[in-house]
Order: C-alpha cells, then sequence, then structure tokens
C-alpha cells in the first residue's frame, strides 16, 4: 500500500510547510512506516509531470477557478495512476492498519455524508478517471450561477469537493467502503466516534489562501 499526500504553496512558492502540516505529516510517515507502507509527497513538480501522462485533462487542471481546485482534481489522477490511499495534509491516523479496501472513502458526522479528504482505490480504476469527467460538467454547470460568484467555499464544495463526489457517487448507483473522520476541533464532537474514528481531521484556514 502506498499513501499519497500533496502540498505546494500556490502564492508563496519555496515557503517551508506550515507547522501544523509537517506535524502531521511526520505522524502519516510514522504510521507508514510502522506497518511497511510507501509514502509520496507530491509537490507542485511532481503534480506537473503526472498531469504530462493525463493531457486530456491539462486544460481543465490549469483553467479551475481556485487553486485549491487543482488538488481535488488531481487526488483521482494520482490514484489512477499507482493506486493507494490520498490522505489530505491536515489528517492524523488513528486506525491501526489500513483496510484492504477497492474503493473507499472517507465519511464524517457532519453533510455531506461521503468527503474526499481520505480517498483509496486501486491503480487503473475507471471511476477515477469517470469522476473527474463528471466535475467537469459540474464546473460548467456552477460556473455559469451568479449565486457562486460570492461564495466561493460553496463554489468548490459543489464543483471539485465532496457534495460532487457525493452527486457522482449516487448518479453511478456505487455505495463505496468508508473510513470514518471525526473533525478534531468539534468539542463535543457531534458524534461519538472518539476513539473509535479512523482519521482525526484538524480542520486549517490555511487552505483559505486558495481561493
Amino acid at each position: 500500500m502506498r499513501i499519497h499526500q500533496i502540498y505546494y504553496d500556490f502564492s508563496m512558492e519555496n515557503k517551508p510547510m506550515p507547522e501544523m502540516f509537517s506535524e502531521l505529516q511526520k505522524k502519516v510517515k510514522l504510521f507508514a512506516s510502522k506497518n511497511g507502507y510507501s509514502y509520496k509527497f507530491w509537490n507542485k513538480k511532481k503534480l506537473d509531470s503526472l498531469l504530462n501522462k493525463y493531457p486530456q485533462y491539462k486544460k481543465l487542471v490549469n483553467n479551475v477557478r481556485y487553486e485549491i481546485m487543482k488538488v481535488d482534481i488531481m487526488k483521482y489522477l494520482i490514484l489512477h495512476n499507482e493506486g493507494g490511499i490520498y490522505l489530505d495534509m491536515d489528517l492524523e491516523p488513528k486506525l491501526k492498519k489500513l483496510k484492504d479496501y477497492e474503493f473507499a472513502v472517507s465519511t464524517n458526522p457532519g453533510t455531506p455524508k461521503y468527503n474526499n479528504d481520505v480517498i483509496q482505490a486501486k491503480k487503473g480504476d475507471e471511476k477515477l478517471l469517470d469522476v473527474i469527467d463528471y466535475i467537469e460538467t459540474q464546473i460548467k454547470e456552477k460556473s455559469k450561477i451568479s449565486v457562486y460568484d460570492n461564495r466561493k467555499f460553496r463554489y468548490v464544495l459543489h464543483t471539485t469537493g465532496p457534495q460532487a463526489l457525493v452527486r457522482f457517487l449516487k448518479l453511478i448507483k456505487y455505495k463505496p467502503q468508508e473510513y470514518r473522520v471525526n473533525n478534531a476541533s468539534t468539542n463535543p464532537p457531534k458524534m461519538n466516534l472518539i476513539g473509535n474514528e479512523d482519521f482525526l481531521d484538524f480542520p486549517s484556514a490555511l487552505w483559505g489562501k486558495f481561493f
């Protein structure tokens, strides 16, 4: 199994990674080492190289409205090309070992039911490209709606983010396997998952600078 993570600072190239992300990355690397998993960290150079293997998506990725949308799309391309599990930088593993899932996403106490901060899939799974094709239709559709001009986060949520993933899975009538994620900053938690979650999520305002 290979664990994948993405980080590069779109607006401040060559600046060090924020401390919170680097500390959580250490925990992910330790988790990988303990379990014999490989770990791959994706920066802008590696992502650009990968995108060259998928020229049909270059225009889509390079023309998204907000930079964070590129990360959302590249998650699927990484897994299609190599397989494994993708984890956002603000997650801490709490489970002992990863599951041998065919196709899994995260589920959390809030809405939407599924999230894209954890995605596990086999190399070459066509659903990973199909969801990108679906994302492209959502970008075209939502970009024509004026309310999204001001609601930046909602626009991302419904185009490349979790809401788009939920609709895609419903469209193809597919129920993924699930990893449980709990919000570490919620006190008390929305659901009684403390001690029973697979990952803890440490939401960060750092993502906001990508809008």
